[in-house]
């Protein structure tokens, strides 16, 4: 084969792993989408009230400790002052970077990266 027909067929090779790779993406959202469109209609199918099921959603990411409860009109929210600024901040900030378009500007994060980034989640978490 000469030299044009090789770059040819590496070019011909990395589109149709493109497409693969795409392929897969598509796949996987279909899954995360189905799997969230089921876990909110069981939320609201189970037969508690919904203040009870926010509180007992909420209950796995706060502590709930009443001095630490905003309120207002005399009823709390299930979500204390310092975990509300967390996951509002980390939500606003998410959404800000997508409206922007620049969620991935800089490409996807190195493998390096992801280590530590995975170590503060858990620790978020365990907070």
């Amino acid at each position: 084969m000469s030299r044009r027909e090789e770059e040819v067929v590496r070019e011909a090779m990395r589109q149709v792993e493109g497409r693969r790779q795409r392929r897969r993406g598509v796949a996987i959202l279909r899954w995360l989408v189905a799997f969230w469109l089921l876990a909110l209609a069981l939320f609201f199918l189970l037969p508690w009230p919904l203040a009870g099921k926010v509180w007992a959603l909420a209950h796995g990411l706060c502590a709930q400790r009443e001095g630490h409860m905003l309120g207002f009109a005399g009823r709390f929210l299930p979500l204390c002052a310092r975990d509300s600024g967390l996951y509002l901040g980390a939500l606003l900030g998410a959404a800000y970077l997508l409206a922007r378009g620049r969620a991935l500007a800089a490409g996807r994060p190195a493998r390096w990266f992801w280590a530590p980034f995975l170590a503060m989640v858990v620790l978020f978490a365990v907070d």
